[in-house]
């Protein structure tokens, strides 16, 4: 909550000042008036609506997206030939797709090329949860169908890399992205910036919430996430909006806040890679 008022303050400092108190104490009362279990990126879409009832339009994104997708197609190849040439090309796969997660303008107070750079070149040295990674090796032995739960731009060409290592497990793959925009994540616009679409059938969720909101996702959406046998969630808003359905979900992300650090207790951005089922929080 604290994080979430942090954020508006800052969002609209440059605002008249009793413009700012009106603002803020609706933001406020969005905030008391919700439902206990309410995730913050659920928060996060109900106080945007806010923000449009008073300023006109949600912060546009747009140029930042097409910015960092870019950026990660340049080095798209390069990073392709690391993961083939890796000794576990599938588990070099989740380790890049995870450094990938930095390009967060939601979660994050800076984001810039020079520490996704650093997290890039030294993904491969960040640890995976052994136990975790062989089972979810098992699991992919004998899975049909796999949902892959995109987070933001940028990192979707990583994500990419770490699905076509998922491909030659025969699966079923299907990608899901927001139904509207939100923050940077990603869209079918976006995905189709990154060509996903022409190797994966990719879905939009319906909704503008930087998660995934089980009750509130299309009916198509929520369909592919139950039947699947493997789901992969990428992103903290996705594990704050996902976190206790009991589905066999793999959660894929880096530390942003201190939130997430104080819960699993890591450093800042150090990388997560756990199954729904092992989380004890």
């Amino acid at each position: 909550m604290p994080c979430l008022v942090q954020k508006q303050q800052k969002r609209v400092a440059h605002e008249d000042t009793e413009k700012q108190l009106h603002y803020l104490k609706d933001v406020l009362g969005a905030i008391a008036n919700s439902q206990e279990q309410a995730s913050a990126p659920y928060l996060t879409s109900t106080i945007n609506r806010v923000y449009q009832n008073y300023f006109g339009k949600q912060d546009d994104y747009a140029e930042l997206k097409q910015q960092y997708n870019a950026y990660l197609l340049e080095r798209m190849e390069q990073i392709q030939n690391k993961i083939n040439h890796a000794a576990d090309p599938l588990l070099a796969g989740i380790q890049y797709a995870r450094a990938g997660n930095y390009i967060d303008f939601g979660a994050m107070n800076q984001v810039n090329t020079e520490d996704l750079d650093h997290l890039l070149e030294t993904a491969l040295e960040q640890t995976i949860d052994q136990k975790t990674y062989q089972q979810f090796c098992e699991q992919l032995n004998s899975a049909k169908k796999l949902v892959y739960l995109t987070d933001n731009c940028g990192e979707i060409v990583l994500d990419m890399l770490l699905l076509q290592q998922l491909k030659k497990y025969n699966l079923d793959i299907t990608v899901i992205v927001r139904g509207a925009p939100i923050l940077n994540d990603t869209t079918l616009q976006d995905a189709k910036q990154c060509k996903m679409d022409q190797e994966f059938q990719v879905l939009e969720n319906g909704t503008d919430i930087a998660g995934t909101e089980l009750e509130l996702i299309s009916d198509e959406a929520k369909q592919a996430i139950q039947q699947a046998d493997i789901i992969i969630s990428k992103g903290q808003g996705n594990f704050e909006s996902l976190h206790g359905c009991g589905l066999n979900i793999y959660y894929l992300f880096l530390c942003k806040c201190q939130l997430f650090v104080n819960r699993f207790h890591l450093n800042h951005l150090d990388g997560v890679f756990i199954n729904e089922r092992d989380v004890q929080i």
